[in-house]
């Protein structure tokens, strides 16, 4: 029978951990943003528990009730709370719709509202739950001797509970059953622990009977005295401790592993686990360790230290995730990302599990108690978690960032475990060696922390690997080293909510990235940013109030703004967001400047849900929704809410990214986005990638007229004018499909509710495992559906309807770029893609997505071209996709090279200059320079071009291993690149008279390629003007050796002898040498015979 308590108490961990991860989900709604949900349940998850434990242990060393019963009710009454929580968490709206509008500007008070009254609807059952570990441990409970044991088997036991529940809800419930259902079946255990506790009650009645039925006065609890409360205030603060690691490593965690519910359970789970082994593994040694207080001192410590150790490991983490083999399923990827993340903080984690059973038997024997010794440890333990969790989830990382909060928390285990080890009785000197060992750890702590480079952190490894392993990189200095080379970090801060970054590229483009996911750029995402926050205000009569959920880099706010409308509420989660926002402000059009702005700190529905306020346009612009938290702005009822704030003729804007999903998930969007708006249209930003759903309120009615008059306003048209959509008729042609089409593009099935978010829980599998096929079948449904807007176009001004014959030309472009798309996924159709690219491009040249993919199109060619050895002719493509999208300074440099190397001159500087126009550290371009200075009797400049080269010749030789291109030119090169460059320079350097640098190349260029004869040529004629003959003879006979007949080496090797008066015979035979192997119009003839005849004369 005692089996079966085990069990219960095994499934009342399990049905805990269901609860948290389902209220975390739920309160959502109520908090916005994941991490204030999270924070906000943890810390009233916590509070219950530490209530609960305190109540618990002071009720059970004095009831008179068998504790098991007592332990049955509480579960069924848990259960039967917890089925009404969605009901309650909706009974607070209305005390939201009232004190919200006083608290809209003041995020701080209007968040610290929402948890306090969360916080309410969970103080009953947790604590509920945490009244349970107390009553247990005194149904157990045989002699102070065995508390220890007792205590650490029945934490053990729920801890591993609570893994199964972490695991199986993340992972299996709520994705196949959905968040209520999930909360039936965990509602359902809790009665039928009750059900069989109470049958087994009336059954078996003796052997259900506590272990002890009354405790000698020896086991009641004592007064409180300094030591027991010291016990208790050690322990509160190594729960406030614990609560800081795992808030901060599962932040630092999801920046490589990725924020969807799945990793996001498996961090959870993983930390438990470690917590849950820890516990049993202690428990058959709890009741015999003698030296309690130097005991937990030092678990304490290794805590600390071992917690130390895994920051530089999150560092490098990103690295790892990247180099690290990706199985093919995507099951078997978390499977490894679980793995990482045990083998990451399980130490730690395993020695905090360890604690309790030995703080308990520590307090216990201070002060007494069964019950009462657990409950308050427990709550005390709790007590310190909830100050933890709080402080860190809403403060500690914004003030700190994640790498000092890890640290700080490593420095308070070690005072912790100090003051442990203070209170046990050891020797004075023992004690007072701790002190500075101590001190030494804080130290180094605190001064020798590891790097947290922001290119690393926020790389985004879980969204980027495709991208980083197509780059070629190999090795982790490599990659290393290419991350660090592809952005400039302009801005990075870690707040409450994410990790943000900007990010500037060598072309000068910028990046906005949170948790290491791209949001916001000012390269090709330009078209979609500026498009959104035009298109819906064009399409409107006459807008005038706006609200924009999600600000980014603000060019889309900032675009809204040259309408003149009345107002625009900005509604922004991230206050890093914010502060990054005005690193785009040479773009955006400084739109918090604006004085018809207000910029609104919460989240978007929760804003939308509780304020009165009614808008002409709503524009939501999050980020993928399979991303934790974001799928709830693509459901039907986030749809619902945001129809019952538009004013009558209003309009809605979502943008979809189908990038990233799959043919049913875009279908759902558009499902789900039909039942609230039938009156809806799909438009193309960039093909392939962005589109946007345009909903309207009441009937849709496309006034070609009025949009074509709105885009006069010359801000409106300058704006548009940066996307190259200035003109109307190209516009409207971005237009794909209207209600009618929509709704066959559907093609029914399920929408997607809150309850089950099927988006955040389908598409990462499907993204992963299906990421290169997912695209095709998108494109390929939207040729099949698409059709032209002039079905739907309406004329106020009848002159107007002669540009539909413009119209109809730039859809046709606009099919012409799909079909090439399609064709571009196919290696068989290249050529096709090519001839539809072509023919789109001629119709809008300044199409920049048309122009890009010409250049990969090109691209693709020369790379095809080089891998052949057609090298010629993979320069001509090469060259072509440059033209197309002139960006890097790679291909010029290829181009100048083959045309030096080729005999061109002038292409050669032509392509030099692009090249260095582009990247002013382009080492190759450098060089070819310098050789042309050469060619062109200018050592003087020749010498500072080298120098240039010089000065990035590392990053050119580091450049082959990851480019194809580079490492064409080495190849193409019969001699050591490095070596020429080096060889040359000291040639540039001879001529302008600087000797000894002249050395110093030949002799580097001679340490890369020992036998390289125009090397060993310069050395020795720069040692004969230095009048080193000895070392000239030496370097010039060792080329004569590996090469008879180089002309110039016999040549030099002649005048160095002449000066040697035992070497005269010698050196009139290496001038006759010299004059039979030299071409009649080389220069040094001359030389050479002058200097023949006087040595003749002299002989």
């Amino acid at each position: 029978m005692r089996g079966l308590l085990y069990l219960f108490f095994f499934c009342s961990g399990f049905c805990g951990l269901i609860y948290e991860v389902l209220w975390t989900r739920l309160f959502v709604m109520v908090m916005g943003g994941t991490v204030y949900s999270f924070t906000t349940v943890l810390v009233a998850f916590m509070s219950g528990l530490a209530l609960g434990g305190w109540l618990g242990g002071r009720y059970a060393d004095r009831m008179k009730r068998n504790p098991l019963m007592v332990y049955g009710i509480l579960e069924g009454l848990i259960g039967f709370y917890c089925l009404f929580i969605p009901s309650l968490i909706n009974l607070l709206n209305p005390v939201f719709d009232a004190i919200y509008p006083f608290l809209v500007q003041h995020n701080l008070a209007g968040l610290l509202m929402r948890f306090f009254f969360s916080s309410l609807l969970l103080i009953i059952p947790t604590t509920m739950m945490g009244a349970t570990l107390p009553i247990l441990v005194r149904y157990q409970y045989e002699s102070q001797k065995h508390i220890g044991r007792t205590t650490g088997l029945l934490y053990g036991l729920n801890t591993f509970g609570a893994v199964f529940g972490s695991f199986v809800s993340g992972m299996i419930l709520i994705p196949e059953l959905g968040q209520r259902s999930t909360l039936y079946v965990s509602a359902g255990i809790n009665f039928l622990i009750f059900i069989s506790i109470l049958g087994l009650s009336q059954t078996r009645k003796d052997a259900l009977a506590p272990r002890r039925s009354e405790l000698d006065k020896t086991d009641l609890p004592g007064p409180l005295n300094l030591r027991s409360a010291l016990v208790l205030l050690g322990y509160a603060l190594s729960g406030g401790v614990a609560m800081i690691y795992q808030v901060s490593w599962t932040r630092a965690l999801i920046l490589s592993l990725g924020t969807t519910l799945y990793v996001l359970s498996l961090i959870l789970t993983a930390y438990i686990a470690g917590l849950a082994l820890g516990a049993v593994a202690i428990t058959p040694f709890a009741d015999r360790i003698k030296r309690l207080y130097l005991f937990i001192g030092l678990i304490e410590f290794g805590i600390g230290i071992s917690a130390w150790a895994v920051v530089p490991l999150l560092a490098r983490l990103p690295i790892w995730m990247i180099l690290i083999h990706h199985p093919e399923t995507y099951y078997r990827w978390l499977s490894i990302e679980f793995g990482i993340g045990v083998a990451l903080i399980f130490l730690p984690t395993f020695m905090m599990g360890g604690l309790l059973p030995l703080v308990v038997r520590v307090y216990a024997r201070s002060r007494g108690g069964v019950g009462d010794a657990v409950g308050d440890v427990y709550a005390w333990n709790t007590i310190g978690a909830i100050l933890g969790s709080f402080v860190c989830g809403f403060f500690l990382i914004a003030w700190l960032g994640l790498r000092d909060s890890l640290s700080l928390a490593c420095i308070l285990s070690l005072l912790i475990g100090t003051g442990f080890v203070f209170a046990e009785k050891i020797p004075k000197p023992v004690r007072a060696g701790a002190v500075p060992v101590v001190a030494l750890l804080i130290f180094l702590f605190s001064y020798f922390q590891p790097g947290w480079s922001p290119e690393i952190i926020n790389s985004g490894p879980y969204i980027y690997f495709n991208d980083y392993s197509r780059q070629g990189a190999q090795g982790r200095k490599a990659i290393l080293e290419n991350l660090k080379s592809m952005n400039r970090t302009l801005f990075h801060k870690e707040g409450v909510e994410a990790t943000v970054s900007v990010f500037e590229s060598p072309e000068h483009t910028l990046a906005l990235r949170i948790n290491g996911k791209t949001d916001a750029s000012t390269g090709v995402d330009m078209t979609t940013q500026v498009l959104t926050g035009h298109l819906p205000l064009l399409l409107h009569k006459s807008p005038e109030k706006i609200a924009i959920i999600g600000l980014a880099s603000g060019v889309t706010l900032g675009s809204s703004l040259t309408h003149p409308i009345e107002s625009a509420v900005c509604l922004e989660i991230s206050p890093e967001v914010v502060e990054a926002s005005r690193y785009f402000n040479s773009v955006n059009r400084r739109p918090l400047d604006d004085p018809r702005t207000r910029l609104v700190i919460d989240d978007g529905r929760y804003f939308l849900r509780h304020t009165p306020e009614k808008y002409d346009v709503i524009i939501s612009e999050p980020s993928n929704p399979w991303i934790s938290g974001m799928g709830l702005l693509f459901t039907k009822e986030f749809f619902s809410l945001a129809r019952s704030k538009l004013n009558p003729g209003g309009i809605m804007l979502i943008w979809i990214g189908v990038y990233d999903l799959d043919l049913e998930s875009v279908r759902m969007i558009v499902r789900t986005f039909l039942k609230e708006f039938p009156q809806a249209t799909l438009w193309e930003s960039i093909p392939g990638g962005d589109y946007l759903l345009v909903g309207f309120r009441d009937e849709m009615e496309l006034d070609y007229s009025r949009l074509k008059l709105k885009m006069r306003d010359p801000r409106v048209n300058s704006d548009l004018a940066r996307i190259n959509l200035q003109y109307p008729e190209r516009l409207i042609a971005r237009f794909l499909m209207g209600p009618a089409q929509l709704k066959l593009f559907a093609n029914g099935g399920p929408v997607h509710i809150d309850d089950l978010r099927q988006l955040e829980l389908g598409v990462p599998k499907s993204r992963y495992e299906n990421f290169e096929q997912n695209l095709g079948p998108i494109l390929k449904a939207f040729l099949k559906w698409r059709e032209s807007p002039t079905n739907y176009l309406k004329f106020s001004f009848p002159s107007d309807a002669q540009d539909l014959s413009g119209i109809s030309r730039f859809y046709q472009g606009r099919v012409w770029v799909m079909e090439a798309h399609l064709a571009m996924m196919n290696k068989e159709l290249a050529r096709v893609a090519l001839e539809k690219l072509l023919m789109a491009n001629e119709l809008e040249p300044e199409d920049r997505w048309v122009r890009d993919n010409l250049y990969f199109a090109y691209h693709f060619q020369g790379q095809h071209d080089l891998r052949h050895g057609n090298f010629s002719q993979a320069v001509l493509n090469l060259s072509k996709s440059w033209e197309y999208n002139p960006k890097g300074s790679e291909i010029p440099g290829l181009a100048s090279f083959y045309y030096f190397q080729s005999g061109d001159l002038v292409r050669a500087g032509e392509w030099v200059a692009r090249a260095l126009e582009t990247n002013q550290k382009d080492a190759l371009a450098w060089m070819i320079r310098a050789e042309l200075e050469l060619k062109q009797g200018k050592p003087e400049l020749a010498v500072n071009s080298f120098e240039r080269a010089k000065q990035n010749w590392q990053s050119l030789v580091r450049a082959k291993d990851r480019s194809a291109i580079i490492r064409a030119v080495w190849q193409a090169n019969p001699e050591d690149l490095s070596a020429k460059m080096f060889c040359h320079s000291g040639e540039a350097n001879l001529q302008t008279g600087n000797f000894q640098q002249a050395l110093a190349d030949f002799e580097h260029a001679l340490s890369i390629s020992p036998d390289y004869i125009p090397a060993l040529v310069g050395a020795g004629r720069t040692y004969l003007e230095l009048n080193e003959l000895d070392r000239a003879r030496e370097k010039l006979s060792r080329a004569i050796k590996l090469s008879p007949k180089n002309a110039l080496a016999h040549f030099y090797l002649g005048k160095t002898l002449a000066r040697l008066p035992e070497y005269k015979k010698t050196a009139i035979a290496e001038f006759n040498i010299f004059l039979k192997l030299a071409e009649q119009n080389l220069p040094e003839r001359k030389e050479a015979e002058k200097i023949l005849k006087e040595l003749k004369v002299v002989q």
